[in-house]
């Protein structure tokens, strides 16, 4: 058992070995080019490494239980507890038939594929991809590595823009869309709310008035929710058990804290930048209006559901708030690109993600990794 646990503290620490030396690489590039990202046509080779980089810092992350709980799933089944594939979609399952008896190949398929489809959404809507890839490596790699969800989210995400920032009105076209949307709903049972969340979203409108209704309906509608949460946990798929493990602290849980407190660099970023959007949104592409209101929307969202004290509700959040930094990422960059955030913000941003990597690193050696070794081995 103490060479397993020993297994995971290294591989656990070259992962964070290299996401800090992605987020100094980062730091180099901001400061030589002091966030001139105007041009959409990135320096190729940097383009590249930065985007392999990527894609092995998300396929080998290894902090999460979650990690472990797909890994037992997919080599070994899941023994007396769950000896049957019901507790994740059919799509994993006939994945799983037909991949060679490799972890590593099943994390390619499904979070390398998500890293792909972020690479074409961001080149949909003329991103520069090392602005991209920087926001993504530092700001979104610790959330989005350890949950299966996170194609279903890409996957939507690129849809919706695709929806928006049409370039074509054949009904090809918008066929494929939604074939899009249907897609992402066989990944996970939570992109059901998600797409709803979307679809409300377009009733909204990028004004002082919304804002100002936003604001006065949170607490009615915050009401509403707590009194229709086992509504709600039926379209997620989570029980009151599952959700109680899903936010300990301690043992191999200690990573869901750690994914809270990671979510307050991307947050600060993503208030600025929709301060500048609704500050400037007059001069703003339509896809634009419709990107920032649907990231209003699914922070609200989470947001209400934070508010509860109820732990199914806050599980939820959680995925919410994941679900809202794909397009959050998209906001932020616009603004870095088009609009401008001082450099100095962003450094800062950057150093804390760094020293919480750091920190984080410490606490999962300390409380978790034994216990994941105790649980899945």
């Amino acid at each position: 058992m103490h060479q397993v646990a020993s297994q995971i503290i290294v591989q656990l620490c070259i992962c964070v070995l290299l996401s800090i030396i992605y987020s100094v690489l980062s730091l180099w590039y901001i400061s030589k080019h002091k966030l001139n990202f105007n041009n959409v046509n990135s320096e190729k080779t940097l383009t590249n490494i930065m985007f392999y980089l990527l894609l092995i810092i998300c396929v080998i992350y290894n902090y999460s239980g979650d990690y472990y709980t797909y890994r037992k799933w997919f080599l070994y089944g899941m023994g007396e507890t769950a000896n049957t594939d019901d507790w994740v979609e059919p799509i994993y399952y006939w994945i799983k038939l037909v991949l060679p008896p490799y972890f590593i190949l099943f994390r390619l398929v499904i979070w390398g594929t998500g890293i792909y489809v972020y690479k074409k959404l961001c080149e949909k809507i003329g991103i520069n991809l090392i602005l991209a890839y920087i926001l993504f490596g530092v700001f979104y790699t610790y959330s989005y590595s350890y949950a299966r969800v996170s194609l279903g989210i890409m996957i939507i995400s690129y849809a919706f823009i695709m929806f928006f920032k049409n370039e074509s009105k054949s009904k090809i076209y918008y066929l494929k869309v939604l074939l899009l949307f249907a897609f992402a709903t066989m990944l996970h049972k939570s992109c059901l709310s998600l797409i709803f969340i979307l679809f409300l979203s377009l009733f909204l409108k990028l004004n002082k008035k919304t804002l100002i209704l936003l604001v006065v309906m949170f607490t009615p509608l915050s009401m509403v929710l707590d009194s229709s949460i086992d509504i709600i946990s039926e379209n997620i798929g989570l029980s009151d058990i599952q959700s109680e493990r899903y936010l300990r602290t301690d043992g191999d849980s200690v990573e869901r804290s750690s994914v809270i407190n990671s979510y307050y660099p991307i947050l600060i970023l993503l208030s600025i930048s929709i301060y500048k959007l609704f500050k400037n949104r007059k001069q703003l592409p339509r896809y634009i209006k419709r990107i920032t209101l649907a990231t209003i929307a699914i922070l609200y969202a989470a947001s209400l559901l934070s508010t509860m004290n109820i732990i199914l509700a806050q599980t939820i959040s959680l995925r919410f708030y994941l679900m809202a930094f794909v397009l959050g990422l998209v906001c932020i960059a616009y603004v870095i690109q088009n609009i401008g955030i001082k450099k100095n913000i962003l450094i800062a941003l950057i150093v804390w993600d760094v020293l919480f990597r750091l920190y984080g690193i410490v606490v999962t050696i300390k409380y978790g990794a034994p216990q994941l070794v105790e649980r899945f081995y």
